[in-house]
């Protein structure tokens, strides 16, 4: 219950874990309809998952580059602009999907810019939680932080098993798509709550340099 209790007592954890329910349940829905959206087209689905692959490592690089001394972009920078692409890829995917109207190539660069969008996430998520969450409360919190993320992903399939099979394709991306508004409507709240708060940011090239060079 501790994990719960550190959940609802500070907002920066409540806010993170909206987030991360809503993000990662759209996610594991987007798993599940890659295929069925793709597989009519006949494409070499082992490439296509490769590409993915690709993809999201190619986000893992883009975050280490964005947070070198070089461009020292921040992790809550990096976090907002995932979120907004994964929403950008699924307003894609409500068009690319529309019955009569199918557009697989468009559907396919959608996927790739949520996988690119994962690289950038998880990484920047790690983070967050790492500075956000007590370390002796993050496994009572994480276990907390799942049961929406599931329930979510659950209810998001349940929705598309008693539909018909393209318009519900079409209207499930659509509803992910609502979902993720509201995870960027979190995410602004979570950075004006955190937006001075010097312990979520990454240390500055200068102020390393500055602690790691001698006194004169």
């Amino acid at each position: 219950m501790d994990g719960l209790k550190c959940l609802l007592s500070d907002r920066r954890v409540l806010l993170l874990g909206t987030i991360q329910a809503l993000f990662e349940s759209v996610i594991y829905i987007f798993i599940f309809l890659w295929t069925p959206v793709l597989d009519p087209y006949n494409p070499p689905l082992g490439i296509v998952f490769s590409s993915f692959m690709a993809a999201s490592m190619v986000g893992s690089s883009l975050y280490r580059i964005a947070t070198s001394k070089k461009y020292h972009l921040q992790p809550m920078h990096i976090l907002s602009l995932s979120v907004l692409m994964v929403f950008f890829s699924l307003f894609m995917l409500t068009f690319s999907t529309n019955p009569g109207q199918e557009n697989p190539s468009e559907s396919f660069l959608a996927f790739l810019l949520i996988e690119l969008s994962c690289g950038l996430y998880f990484p920047s998520m790690g983070f967050l939680r790492q500075k956000v969450i007590p370390e002796k409360d993050q496994a009572g919190v994480m276990h907390w932080f799942r049961v929406p993320l599931n329930l979510l992903a659950c209810l998001g399939l349940l929705i598309l098993h008693d539909s018909d099979y393209k318009t519900g394709t079409r209207n499930m991306f659509t509803i992910c798509s609502v979902m993720m508004v509201m995870a960027l409507l979190a995410v602004v709240s979570l950075f004006t709550v955190v937006r001075n708060n010097a312990e979520l940011r990454m240390p500055s090239p200068r102020g390393q340099n500055e602690v790691s060079s001698p006194e004169l």
